[in-house]
């Protein structure tokens, strides 16, 4: 009698905690056991660093009403609770974990860099111990950044004229941001439409015909794809299957191929951004 109060309680015991876990894990609808449910942001980068083919003018994101609009944005990632953040930074560079611990202490100030104001606050926010910097750094060309000199040619000698240089237009999409709150525009960029628009300029380039080498384009858009499937192959290694949460903070043009690669992996479940941007 003795031992079955004891086997019982033991049962109860285990029962009552798998029931507060299940009360406690967030309901994914879609996803079957064993998947990890995966988000994909694209983002802008909000620091101008003119690195794309294609770079939008952000204004400047210190700004009070930015901030406020960027803590609005963060509220509503929070109610996905990722349990790994995962950010374009280089893969196992220490750089962005030891930033996120300083500021995480208070001895750290976010920079205007996307994966900072958002990934580095949400993550605060959720009391996580890090972020997870995935990205695999490389141009199209297949060169790495380290190989390339991007010292600004300055001529000293010269003389500075006063005249100011003449500020570039902004363009219909640097428009719509100054016109969008940081919500508002992420909702625009992670639209079906918009994305299909915006990788479209990638297949785009295997038509030119200008170049002298027959694969010149096709080369280069290769290493896109490779840039891509080695961030993905990055994520693997850093995702518990079947228990974390993934959040992907990348900018816009990822979101295609990565949305295919976790779609046609067996251990993602895709959760559609748009559900807790609109």
């Amino acid at each position: 009698m003795r031992l079955w109060s004891v086997v019982g309680l033991a049962v109860m015991t285990l029962g009552a905690s798998q029931v507060a876990d299940a009360q406690t894990r967030p309901e994914t609808p879609g996803c079957r056991d064993g998947q990890s449910p995966i988000m994909i942001l694209g983002m802008y980068h909000m620091s101008n660093p003119g690195l794309d083919a294609v770079n939008l003018d952000a204004d400047d994101v210190l700004q009070p009403k930015r901030q406020r609009e960027i803590q609005e944005l963060v509220d509503r990632l929070a109610k996905f609770r990722p349990t790994k953040i995962a950010v374009e930074a280089p893969y196992r560079s220490t750089t962005v974990p030891d930033r996120y611990k300083s500021y995480v202490a208070g001895t750290y100030q976010l920079t205007h860099n996307e994966t900072e104001q958002i990934g580095f606050r949400l993550a605060r926010q959720l009391g996580l111990p890090a972020v997870t910097p995935i990205d695999f750094p490389m141009f199209m060309s297949g060169q790495y950044h380290s190989e390339l000199d991007l010292t600004p040619k300055v001529d000293t000698t010269k003389r500075v004229t006063a005249t100011a240089a003449k500020p570039r237009e902004l363009s219909p999409r640097d428009k719509q941001l100054r016109e969008s709150t940081v919500t508002q525009f992420l909702r625009f960029m992670n639209t079906d439409s918009v994305v299909k628009k915006d990788h479209a300029g990638y297949l785009n380039m295997l038509k030119e015909r200008t170049a002298p080498a027959m694969y010149q384009q096709t080369d280069l858009v290769t290493n896109w794809y490779k840039r891509n499937l080695r961030m993905f192959t990055n994520l693997n290694r850093e995702v518990e299957h079947g228990k974390d949460r993934v959040l992907v903070l990348v900018g816009a043009g990822h979101i295609t191929l990565l949305r295919q690669l976790a779609e046609g992996a067996s251990y993602y479940c895709v959760v559609d951004p748009l559900t807790y941007l609109n």
